[in-house]
C-alpha cells in the first residue's frame, strides 16, 4: 500500500494546480447552477393571487348563482398554460360552475364575499409542468467552458506566483524516421478486359482480384492494394520471399484469377521496385507512396502484353533466380517493348515444373475453399 501510495501521490508542481483548478471549478459551477428560487414560491404566489382575484371580482355572480357566466370565465381562465382548472362553488359548497381538472395536488382556494356577505368560494388548479425551469443550454457551455479553462487559468496562476526561472523547460522529441526504403518485387496485375466492362462490373472485378491477391499475401509475405479500376499492385518482401517464391506466388494469382467465379481477365507482370518499410509488415499503403518509385501505368501496359495464363519478368527479376529456376524463363519480344523502354531483356514463363505446380494447386484448393465456405 505504501509502495502505491508512493507513485499515487502527487508531486508539489502538481499538486497546486490541482487544487487550484477544482477550486474554479467548484465555485465557477456553483455559481452557475444555483436556482435564483425555488419553482414552489412562483407557484403559491401566483395560486393565492389569482384565486383572490376570481372570488373578488366574481362574488356578484357567484351570489346571483349565474352559471353561464361563471363557466364562461372558468374556461376562460382554465386555457392559460399556468392553469389546469378552475372550480366556482357557492356557499354551501355546491359547484356552480367548473372547467378543467379538479386534482386536488396543487389547488388554491379563495372565498367570494360582497359586503362581509360570503357568497362562495374560487379554487384554482395549477399545473405544476408550466412553472419548471427553462433549458439552460448557455449555462451548459459556460459550464464546458469553465472545465476546459480552469486547469489553464490554473497554470496561468501558478506561472505568475513562481519565483525565479518561471519558464518550462523545453524537451525536444525528435520526429519518427521515415521508414527505410527496401527493395521489393511488384507484381501488376492488370485487368485485361476493363474497356469490355461497365464501371460496376470493373469494380468488382478489382474487388475480387484484390481478394485473392490478400490471400495470397498471408502464404507469401506481402502486400497489397487496388489501382482504381485498372488493377492489383502485389509487394512481395525480398527479406522472406525469393526470386523464385515470387514467381511461384505470381503463378498462384494467375491460378486463383482463372479458377475464382469473377467477371475479369487478368495479365501479370514481375519486376522490382522499391518500397516505405517491409511489405510483410505494412498495414496501409497510400497509392501516391508507391507511386514515388514506381511507374504504375508502364507497369499495367507491360501486364497487358503478357499472354493468357502466362507470366512476363523483367530481367532484373531473372538475375535473382537460381540457375535451375533460370531454366523457366524464355525471351519475349514484343514490339511495344521499345516504345515502353522496357529495361533489359523481357522473359516470360508459360509454365512451372510438376513439383511447383502442384503445391500451387493444393494452395489454390485450400484458398478457394476456404472463401466459397465462408461467403
Amino acid at each position: 500500500m505504501s509502495h502505491w501510495w508512493k507513485r499515487f501521490k502527487p508531486n508539489q508542481s502538481t499538486l497546486p494546480a490541482a487544487l487550484i483548478a477544482t477550486a474554479i471549478c467548484g465555485v465557477a459551477l456553483l455559481v452557475i447552477w444555483t436556482p435564483p428560487r425555488s419553482p414552489e414560491a412562483d407557484i403559491d404566489r401566483y395560486g393565492e393571487a389569482l384565486s383572490q382575484t376570481l372570488g373578488h371580482a366574481n362574488a356578484g355572480l357567484m351570489l346571483n348563482q349565474d352559471r353561464i357566466a361563471l363557466a364562461v370565465i372558468a374556461n376562460e381562465v382554465a386555457n392559460f398554460d399556468e392553469v389546469a382548472g378552475v372550480v366556482f362553488y357557492s356557499a354551501g359548497n355546491e359547484i356552480v360552475a367548473l372547467s378543467g381538472s379538479t386534482d386536488p395536488d396543487s389547488h388554491f382556494t379563495a372565498q367570494a364575499t360582497m359586503d362581509d356577505t360570503i357568497a362562495g368560494y374560487v379554487t384554482v388548479v395549477l399545473n405544476k409542468a408550466a412553472f419548471a425551469p427553462p433549458a439552460r443550454p448557455w449555462d451548459w457551455l459556460l459550464s464546458i467552458a469553465v472545465l476546459i479553462g480552469a486547469p489553464f487559468v490554473s497554470l496561468g496562476i501558478l506561472q505568475l506566483s513562481a519565483r525565479g526561472n518561471r519558464s518550462l523547460p523545453i524537451v525536444s522529441v525528435p520526429e519518427p524516421a521515415p521508414p527505410a526504403m527496401q527493395s521489393s518485387f511488384v507484381l501488376g496485375i492488370n485487368l485485361y478486359n476493363q474497356l469490355g466492362l461497365s464501371r460496376a462490373q470493373r469494380e468488382q472485378a478489382v474487388e475480387d482480384a484484390l481478394t485473392m491477391a490478400r490471400e495470397v499475401c498471408a502464404i507469401h509475405h506481402g502486400f497489397a492494394l487496388p489501382i482504381d479500376d485498372k488493377g492489383v499492385l502485389m509487394l512481395f518482401d525480398r527479406g522472406m520471399v525469393d526470386a523464385g517464391q515470387a514467381v511461384c506466388a505470381s503463378f498462384l494469382m494467375l491460378t486463383l484469377l482463372e479458377e475464382f467465379e469473377t467477371e475479369g481477365a487478368f495479365r501479370c507482370h514481375l519486376s522490382e521496385t522499391e518500397c516505405p518499410g517491409a511489405p510483410g509488415e505494412l498495414t496501409d499503403l497510400p497509392l501516391e507512396a508507391i507511386e514515388e518509385t514506381t511507374d504504375i501505368n508502364r507497369l499495367m501496359m507491360l501486364a497487358a502484353l503478357a499472354r493468357p495464363s502466362t507470366l512476363l519478368v523483367e530481367e532484373i527479376v531473372c538475375e535473382h533466380l537460381e540457375a535451375d529456376e533460370r531454366a523457366w524463363t524464355e525471351a519475349y519480344d514484343h514490339p511495344l517493348l521499345v516504345d515502353l523502354d522496357a529495361e533489359g531483356q523481357t522473359y516470360w514463363i508459360a509454365a512451372l515444373p510438376e513439383r511447383q505446380s502442384q503445391l500451387i494447386e493444393s494452395q489454390a484448393t485450400v484458398i478457394l475453399g476456404f472463401n466459397q465456405a465462408s461467403a
